[in-house]
Parts: structure tokens; C-alpha cells; sequence
């Protein structure tokens, strides 16, 4: 676990990871990971309070428990470290847009009767269609099934609502909770709550609890760049730096929940004396 907290080389931090499973899988039966792995308050906590590495290992191993040891050992992986974005394009041509503090895993090669991809965190896919080999997008909470389409999916662990949003085409999914398959056309949505297995579906993006009223947030040493990336996807704003100092200095905070984005920037603002803010609507400017 120090290895993976403490590193940022990608071949590093797989040879942490292969190294931790390789552990796991003589201590313990597949099964007994694969309980272990899905246990969702535990790794609640470790998404809090574990570096984002430690949780891109944790999310490895529960994907790799949910699939067949042979496509484990060509496992690919992506990640993003908090308000970071990234975009790729998946072996088969599919369009994929990660947002902040998320993980995806997917075989080198798409090879039999099915493309599987597994995601913890959120991000955009557009597909590129198959019929012969549908599209499956596993996250702890539900199952998709493409069926030509583009489509948004929220599936963070440190949340209690999560979400599908379609923009063109048309999906399939299975909640964990229940038997109920339900399927979704152009600008439909459904939101699940994990903790009480709630389904809603209607039309548009789901209006949710925003994130900052629901969860704890942790800076954890980032900087202060960082840290402004963080708090504006956070509270759905825009921030913008226009000062130089203390842009590549570190912060390291905790907020509980329901703190107030102001709240969040006065105590910004204690740390560092110089730190200036305005807020208008949704645009914060930094001094």
C-alpha cells in the first residue's frame, strides 16, 4: 500500500498491484475476496481516507475478481486524480471522456461474443456500435448494456445516488439490487440509491443532492491548483486562478459535510494570508 501512496509510475504502481494480488490470492479463496472487495462501506472509508493510488488498486482488485483469471492478466487501466479530465479511445473505437477521481479497467482486446468495461467514478461514452458484440459498462452498483447509443454514467463509491443519463440511443440496466431490467431511449435518465435501492427514472439529468451537501471532502496534500480543480467540481462552479502564488504550494484540509463552498475557501484562506477570492454566482475568481 505505501508503494502505490507513494508513486506515480504507472509500471510501479502495476507491479504494486500484481504484488498485492498475488498476496491476496494465497491468504484468501476467490470468493471471500470477491465479498471482501464488494463491501461498500469499506471502501467508502478507503476513498476517503487513502491517497487516490491506494483507491485505483483497491478498484482494480474488485474488477479483476469480476472477471475471468485469463482476461485479468491483460487488464489496461486508466485513471484520474481529482478534477483532472481525461479522454481516450477504447481498442474497439469507442469515444470515452473520464471525469475527476475515476478508474477504468478494460481488457487489451475485445476478443469473444461480448465487450466488457469496468468503472468506478463517472465518464461519457461514445459507443461504437456492434451488434454481434454488445457493450457492457460493470460498475458496483449496476450493469449497462449498449444497445447504440452515448451515454453518461456516475457510479462514485463516496456517494449515495448515482446515475445513467442517455444522450442518443438507447441502454439496458440491471440495478444490483432486484430483478428489474429497465431500459432507456434518448434524454432518459435513472438514479439509484445505493443505500436503500430506489430506483427514479424521467427525463434529462437527474437532479441530485448536490455533492458537497452528502459527503466529506479531504484535501490531502494537493496543491493549491489542485485543490481549486477539486472544490469546483465539488460545488459546480468555475474557478479560475488569475495569481500566481501559492499555485504549486500544497494544502491539506478536511471539510465536513454540508460545508459551504465560502466556508471551504475562508478556510483556504487561513492557510495561506495572501489568498484572495470573489464569488459571483457560479464563477469564482482567485487572486
Amino acid at each position: 500500500m505505501k508503494r502505490l501512496a507513494a508513486t506515480k509510475d504507472d509500471s510501479i504502481a502495476t507491479e504494486a498491484y500484481q504484488q498485492l494480488w498475488d498476496e491476496i490470492e494465497t491468504e484468501e479463496r476467490i470468493e471471500k475476496k470477491r465479498m471482501f472487495l464488494r463491501n461498500r462501506l469499506w471502501l467508502k472509508v478507503a476513498a476517503v481516507f487513502l491517497p487516490v493510488l491506494i483507491f485505483v488498486g483497491l478498484a482494480e482488485f474488485y474488477v479483476i475478481n469480476n472477471m475471468k483469471q485469463a482476461e485479468a492478466l491483460t487488464l489496461q487501466y486508466k485513471y484520474t486524480q481529482e478534477g483532472e479530465r481525461k479522454t481516450f479511445v477504447l481498442p474497439d473505437g469507442t469515444k470515452v471522456d473520464m471525469k475527476g477521481g475515476t478508474v477504468i479497467q478494460y481488457p487489451a482486446t475485445f476478443d469473444g461474443k461480448e465487450r466488457r468495461l469496468y468503472l468506478v467514478g463517472e465518464a461519457f461514452f461514445d459507443i461504437h456500435h456492434d451488434s454481434a458484440k454488445p457493450f457492457h459498462v460493470i460498475t458496483p452498483y449496476f450493469d449497462i448494456t449498449d444497445i447504440g447509443t452515448s451515454f453518461t454514467v456516475s457510479s462514485y463509491m463516496t456517494t449515495d445516488e448515482v446515475y445513467v443519463y442517455v444522450k442518443t440511443g438507447c441502454v439496458e440496466l440491471h440495478p444490483e439490487k432486484g430483478r428489474t431490467t429497465y431500459r432507456l431511449s434518448e434524454d432518459e435518465s435513472l438514479s439509484y440509491n445505493v443505500k436503500n435501492g430506489s430506483v427514479n427514472v424521467g427525463r434529462g439529468l437527474p437532479k441530485l443532492v448536490p455533492a458537497w451537501k452528502t459527503a466529506q471532502i479531504t484535501i490531502d496534500n494537493m496543491t493549491l491548483e489542485e485543490t481549486m480543480n477539486k472544490l469546483s467540481e465539488v460545488y459546480g462552479v468555475k474557478i479560475s486562478i488569475r495569481s500566481r502564488k501559492n499555485r504549486r504550494q500544497c494544502v491539506t484540509a478536511h471539510f465536513n459535510r454540508g460545508e459551504t463552498l465560502e466556508g471551504a475557501l475562508r478556510v483556504i484562506g487561513n492557510i495561506f494570508p495572501d489568498f484572495q477570492y470573489k464569488i459571483d454566482g457560479d464563477s469564482v475568481v482567485i487572486y
